[in-house]
């Protein structure tokens, strides 16, 4: 199987600095729902999920009657409910704070577990409108996946796809599909080169049947990522074929993508790396059809006053095209932010968190509602220091003094993977 590539060419725009100065405005409130107490409702919450009604549903990943994570549900009363206790035998165990559930039309829940099942090598499970869980299918190890990080997504025809951490032909993770029924194929298995590996994150579906996502190492060697390079933004096709769209081969380019992309009508893709950057704190950034990626942000909170540090977990997208997320660190109290960024790059920050009783630490990105609001989990502070589940609402957004950074355009060689190609540049 042959590796196809494009012709290297290298385009390097670099646009002049705009100041955008302070506009006083009512700052954005933050409502805590819930705080965790670490013992039976569970520690470590993941990502949320909303459905219709204004219920909340999500997991945690330690905790509970066995210490092995929760799945919980919260409804706009605040009466916190635990629908399963996870057991760490052949039910799973620890569900990653990066996997949020998905939902079917019938009120069924979607997840996965890092570890547990029949091998231990983690799990896709299902929490039934009833409240009864059932085991979709435990990863063996190492052929056919192991460890999966991320959540899933769903097809029309009710067919499941994700990621898992290691495992595969390679060792270096895989791309699966699994099938109501508990079928398992894995689509594409990454080697650790050219073509990426661990991916982390969830994947995005296209209208076409292709997957968007991003593996937080792989792409090519560079000093500060030694082992297996700083992370690619991928596609597979239908018929498991890759596509690298982005490698990030340079410090300034951003390091270690760990969140989900976003898809646009014109064929752009969106992404978060956790860190790298001009500043090194992480960036915001879009890969264009042509191959070409523009700096749409890049973070540089490194005195507690800026605009916070590390953006993490999936980020959400309105009608205006305003993008909005969450950083793991930085703020004015270190304790981490909620941020939004508009299309043409001015960046706000919308809430500093303070570690206290409003929370900290944010990891698991935010999630929205039909009226506009947001929605996410901190895994510190709270009544009890051990996180919270907390809402902002949409009012007036406090614009700080910012500066849209030089916006660097840089091509890259496209290459084409098969699953069990070695895909290494040469």
């Amino acid at each position: 199987m042959s590796t196809i590539r494009v012709s290297p060419r290298r385009l390097l725009l670099v646009l002049s600095s705009l100041l955008i100065a302070y506009h006083p405005a009512q700052a954005l409130t933050e409502t805590v729902l819930y705080s965790f107490t670490g013992v039976s409702d569970g520690k470590i919450p993941s990502g949320l999920l909303a459905d219709a009604s204004g219920t909340l549903y999500g997991t945690t990943q330690t905790g509970g009657a066995s210490g092995f994570g929760t799945v919980f549900s919260l409804p706009p009363s605040g009466q916190m409910t635990v629908l399963h206790d996870f057991r760490g035998g052949a039910d799973g165990a620890a569900p990653s704070l990066r996997a949020s559930l998905i939902r079917d039309s019938a009120g069924n829940l979607y997840g996965t577990t890092i570890l547990g099942g029949a091998s231990n090598h983690g799990t896709v499970f299902e929490i039934t409108a009833g409240g009864s869980e059932k085991i979709l299918y435990s990863f063996t190890g190492p052929t056919d996946g192991a460890n999966p990080q991320a959540g899933l997504v769903q097809d029309a025809k009710g067919n499941f796809y994700g990621t898992t951490l290691a495992g595969g032909a390679f060792g270096a993770g895989t791309v699966f599909k699994l099938t109501q029924a508990g079928k398992e194929q894995v689509l594409y298995s990454f080697t650790g080169g050219a073509d990426g590996a661990a991916p982390v994150a969830p994947l995005v579906l296209d209208a076409l049947g292709n997957l968007y996502g991003s593996a937080s190492l792989g792409g090519g060697f560079y000093k500060h990522c030694p082992q297996r390079g700083c992370g690619v933004i991928f596609k597979i096709t239908p018929a498991g074929t890759e596509k690298v769209l982005w490698q990030f081969l340079k410090f300034d380019y951003g390091v270690s993508p760990q969140a989900p992309v976003l898809l646009d009508a014109n064929g752009n893709v969106f992404g978060t790396t956790f860190t790298g950057g001009p500043s090194g704190y992480g960036l915001l950034f879009m890969i264009t059809p042509a191959g070409q990626q523009v700096w749409l942000h890049y973070f540089r909170d490194h005195n507690l006053t800026g605009d916070g540090g590390y953006p993490i977990g999936p980020f959400v997208q309105d009608a205006k095209g305003n993008f909005y997320g969450v950083t793991y660190k930085g703020g004015t109290h270190n304790q981490g932010t909620v941020f939004m960024c508009t299309p043409n790059h001015v960046e706000t920050v919308l809430y500093n968190f303070t570690g206290a009783s409003d929370g900290g630490l944010p990891q698991s990105g935010l999630a929205a509602d039909a009226q506009g609001n947001y929605y996410g989990t901190t895994l510190s502070g709270g009544a009890f220091g051990k996180g919270t589940i907390f809402k902002l609402t949409a009012q007036k957004l406090t614009t700080q003094k910012l500066t849209t950074q030089k916006l660097t355009t840089q091509k890259l060689t496209t290459q084409n993977h098969h699953p069990m190609s070695a895909g290494v540049l040469r």
